[in-house]
């Protein structure tokens, strides 16, 4: 991006995706407008939740495997449809 102007004109038609992209990886000019629209402690938060993304709601993101230990401290799974009943599994 060639200036502040088009950086900021840019951010204001991005989705969320490209918006944390952009946060996370700027070059140095896009780092310096993006500091000086939204000041350096703003900047740097919203950084950190960028880098972190992909770790929730990130469809793309890299995904683990759950482990589910039942029954472990004598706990209950129980399945529940919405209403008041719910069903022990």
């Amino acid at each position: 991006m060639s200036g502040s102007a088009d950086l900021l004109a840019a951010l204001t038609t991005s989705d969320v995706h490209a918006f944390a992209e952009l946060v996370a990886r700027p070059t140095a000019a896009e780092r310096q407008a993006l500091v000086d629209y939204l000041g350096d402690e703003r900047y740097e938060r919203m950084r950190g939740l960028a880098l972190r993304r992909g770790t929730r709601d990130d469809p793309g993101g890299a995904r683990g495997n759950v482990v589910v230990l039942h029954g472990l401290m004598g706990s209950e799974l129980e399945v529940s449809g919405g209403g008041a009943a719910s069903e022990r599994v």
